[in-house]
């Protein structure tokens, strides 16, 4: 469909079924009218209106579209801040460790503690088989489950670290247009 603008009212979408001409005569059946009758009648095209994002309204000024934010600054920045601890969770799972991909949940930092707890306890030389992925294993002694737990600790340690630094910066932001800019997806190890 066509939009159209009668003197810079808000735009419809189509023409009406009956238009008034400017000596008073009356047009009806929109498929028969004229682009000159158009014009005559105060009618004129109007471009498609743009997308509206969520939280956002369109405006029209009698000339040209336009969208306002009418998100609130304070609900946004907690809306963001809530955002960064999924972003957080998933950057802290994915860990690597010795050329090893493992899935760093809580159960596994909970287990990784646990080892190396007591591998301490075991006689020197004593090694665990470590499932690092599914269905692979390795063997750690307490020399390398000591590494992987200060390993998971650092990483765990900087993906903290790193969403301090972004709830800082949704903090710091005094528009709807800074929070949108800081991107969740930057900075983790």
């Amino acid at each position: 469909m066509t939009y159209y603008s009668k003197n810079g009212d808000y735009p419809i979408n189509g023409l009406p079924y009956r238009i008034v001409l400017p000596n008073g005569l009356t047009r009806t059946d929109p498929s028969t009218f004229t682009s000159d009758e158009i014009a005559d009648a105060g009618y004129y095209v109007v471009a498609d209106p743009p997308a509206v994002p969520e939280g956002w309204t369109l405006i029209w000024d009698g000339m040209d579209w336009s969208v306002a934010d009418l998100r609130i600054l304070d609900e946004l920045k907690t809306q963001k801040i809530l955002e960064i601890s999924d972003v957080r969770k998933q950057a802290e799972e994915a860990f690597t460790f010795g050329g090893m991909s493992i899935r760093l949940d809580e159960g596994t930092q909970s287990r990784i503690d646990g080892a190396l707890n007591g591998l301490e306890r075991k006689p020197a030389g004593t090694t665990v088989p470590w499932q690092v992925s599914p269905g692979v294993f390795t063997e750690f002694d307490v020399t390398t489950m000591e590494a992987l737990a200060l390993a998971a600790f650092d990483h765990v340690e900087a993906c903290f670290d790193n969403a301090q630094v972004l709830v800082n910066q949704i903090n710091a932001a005094t528009t709807n247009a800074e929070v949108d800019a800081v991107d969740l997806e930057i900075g983790w190890p």
